[in-house]
């Protein structure tokens, strides 16, 4: 998501005003799809989901002329993982571990934009590209070899029958 505003800047020169529009349009799927992505992450598996979400937003982000396909992904995956924090998290912590989830990922936005300009001005646009891939890759990687994807069931999901542990 942060590319696209740098590359407005550097490759096009653009202004101010002109970058609003890229911004914009990387922010649309999430204006779009949050709704049915709801409706996806109740009926399949949330921690197959996030999954394959992650792996192909990794894979997308990779090859740069399909980059604008990436954003449509972030929706699923975190509908998905907000259903499964809901789940296994305790309901007395669930607003404690959701501030922190939001605050780790939307709170260092500014500073990786901050960090990308930076290192986009001093390295230049394509290595500071190569940093967003492998910062991409490294978090889908985290996930891939979590020990999410060994678990056999969410408790409290639609595959479970909705029987969380903590209310047997």
């Amino acid at each position: 998501m942060g590319a696209l505003p740098l590359l407005a800047l550097k490759v096009l020169h653009a202004g101010t005003f002109q970058v609003s529009p890229p911004t914009f349009t990387g922010w649309l799927p999430h204006l779009v799809f949050s709704l049915p992505a709801g409706v996806v992450a109740d009926w399949f598996d949330q921690r197959k989901i996030m999954i394959f979400c992650d792996v192909t937003r990794m894979l997308l982000i990779a090859s740069v002329p399909l980059v604008g396909l990436a954003g449509g992904l972030s929706l699923p995956y975190n509908t998905a993982a907000l259903s499964y924090r809901q789940v296994v998290c305790p309901p007395e912590l669930q607003s404690r571990v959701s501030a922190v989830y939001l605050w780790i990922c939307y709170g260092v936005i500014p500073l990786g934009s901050l960090f990308g300009g930076t290192l986009a001005t001093a390295a230049g646009l394509e290595p500071t590209l190569w940093v967003c891939v492998t910062g991409m890759w490294s978090a889908a990687l985290f996930v891939v070899f979590s020990p999410l994807r060994t678990l056999r069931d969410v408790p409290g999901s639609p595959m479970t029958g909705g029987i969380r542990p903590d209310s047997v």
